[in-house]
């Protein structure tokens, strides 16, 4: 039975601002566009950021387990690492306990983790990307505990 959940994203990530929002279809078929190969479940949210500091992308899967989250979730991470193309500098890293894979590309900042059932893809401009990443996993982890 396919996925009918959604999430509601973070109206503000420090000084982004959320402009724009997709759901279902419309958004799995861009996250498949950009891995070129069905590797999403049906249900996904974009979000678009903006402020005078930068701009960003979320994109999140929401997967019907978290078996099947973890499995996308490190195949993502295998993908990034033998890929050899647009992105570099794969590094697995911790924040508030999550397991972070972040690498270059784009020139943006890519971070990408696993939360419950759903695998969140934060593509940021540089200058804001620390910060923003620990803010947006802050925020999930605690929207999560309510």
């Amino acid at each position: 039975m396919p996925n009918h959940r959604t999430i509601e994203l973070p109206k503000f990530i420090l000084q982004l601002r959320l402009t724009e929002e997709l759901h279902g279809k419309q958004a799995h078929e861009i996250v498949d566009r950009i891995y070129n190969k069905s590797v999403t479940p049906d249900e996904n949210v974009i979000g678009t950021y903006f402020s005078t500091d930068g701009e960003a992308k979320l994109y999140v899967s929401l997967y019907d387990s978290r078996t099947i989250a973890e499995e996308q979730f490190e195949k993502m991470g295998d993908l990034i690492r033998t890929g050899g193309g647009a992105f570099t500098h794969l590094k697995e890293i911790q924040v508030q306990r999550a397991k972070v894979y972040t690498y270059l590309g784009l020139n943006q900042s890519h971070f990408f983790f696993l939360h419950e059932k759903d695998v969140y893809w934060w593509a940021v401009d540089l200058q804001i990307a620390q910060a923003s990443m620990q803010e947006l996993i802050r925020i999930v982890i605690n929207a999560k505990q309510k």
